[in-house]
């Protein structure tokens, strides 16, 4: 079955800041969608929405017909990378993985060493992570994301302090998480590299959210 995410009449205001005035969106497994927009927009705010890291105003997140929110999101299995790494920066890389691998108990020590081969963290695996570069620090924290297995990924500026090298990984990752049915929400500041990775581009332009036809008029 293919998996589906609704987001439906959603609206979302801090005091007096409007962000999103009733919005629909409709997401697929299987396929990548781009979110761009100006700074301060709202994309982070969404995504944090739909992982149940923050609740709409009104207005309603689904999953296969399954409202998302803070108390069910956990269930879901949502992977999530989001603005700078969250890591314990006084413990080893590994370390970093098992203690978050033991809350789900779904992924293996063993595949866990795989993820940081795929990312060419393997060698430095018992080094602190404090020691790490921004790069080593940004590939942490999408193994973080996607080592799970999730049917949602959320990836929010991950290629920030990446090297060329790095992003062609990650890309051909992204490729092979789509085939897999995942469904996908992708967001960078460079439009470019979001029409790259992109199937459907959403663009969030005052308060609304609809589909970039010409990703050249941006």
């Amino acid at each position: 079955m293919e998996n589906f995410l609704n987001v439906e009449g959603l609206s979302k205001s801090f005091k007096n800041l409007s962000v999103f005035d009733n919005i629909d969106l409709q997401m697929h497994g299987g396929k990548v969608y781009g979110l761009i927009g100006p700074n301060g927009c709202g994309k982070t705010v969404l995504m944090k929405m739909i992982c149940g890291l923050m609740t709409p105003s009104c207005g309603t997140i689904k999953f296969n017909n399954v409202i998302i929110n803070k108390a069910n999101a956990y269930l879901i299995n949502i992977g999530v990378s989001l603005e700078k790494p969250e890591l314990i920066e006084n413990i080893s890389a590994m370390d970093n993985l098992l203690f978050f691998a033991q809350f789900r108990k779904i992924v293996t020590k063993q595949e866990i060493n795989g993820w940081l081969k795929h990312f060419e963290l393997y060698e430095v695996r018992n080094k602190k992570v404090k020691e790490f570069s921004l790069g080593m620090k940004q590939k942490m924290a999408i193994i973080l994301a996607v080592m799970e297995n999730p049917s949602i990924i959320l990836l929010d500026e991950v290629t920030n302090s990446l090297d060329t090298k790095s992003r062609e990984i990650l890309f051909k990752l992204i490729e092979k998480l789509k085939e897999d049915g995942k469904i996908i929400l992708y967001v960078n500041h460079n439009i470019g590299e979001v029409s790259k990775v992109a199937d459907i581009i959403y663009m969030i332009d005052d308060r609304k959210i609809k589909v970039c036809e010409n990703i050249n008029l941006v």
